[in-house]
């Protein structure tokens, strides 16, 4: 689901992980995002289940393509796969994009909110 909040533009995923479902839903929140005109972005992640190592750096990718000047913070409550979405933020920041994963809602709006472009 959606959410246009002050200032940026809050998403929560839910259901089973997967490449394909995963993919889907960044080029959703992109065409989201371009609609609304956010360049902020919140993710909040409880999906279940885990990618590859290869998998998470081939969507690492993909969202640095799709979400070139954004900032997102990307909120992931669930320690067995938090190491593996830190990866994720670094392959990001290696291409240019500003992410930082969060274990709380709360620190990633202020980092969302403190964040300024460039």
């Amino acid at each position: 689901r959606y959410e246009a909040r002050i200032g940026y533009l809050f998403a929560h995923i839910e259901g089973p992980e997967t490449y394909d479902n995963a993919l889907d839903f960044w080029k959703d929140l992109r065409r989201e995002a371009v609609t609304g005109d956010f360049s902020r972005l919140m993710v909040v992640d409880e999906v279940t289940g885990t990618l590859s190592t290869t998998q998470i750096f081939t969507l690492s990718t993909e969202i640095a393509r799709l979400h070139t000047g954004a900032a997102i913070a990307f909120v992931d409550p669930k320690k067995e796969t938090l190491e593996a979405n830190r990866f994720g933020e670094t392959v990001l920041a290696n291409r240019g994009v500003n992410g930082r994963v969060f274990t709380n809602e709360k620190e990633a709006e202020d980092w969302l909110l403190s964040f300024r472009s460039p």
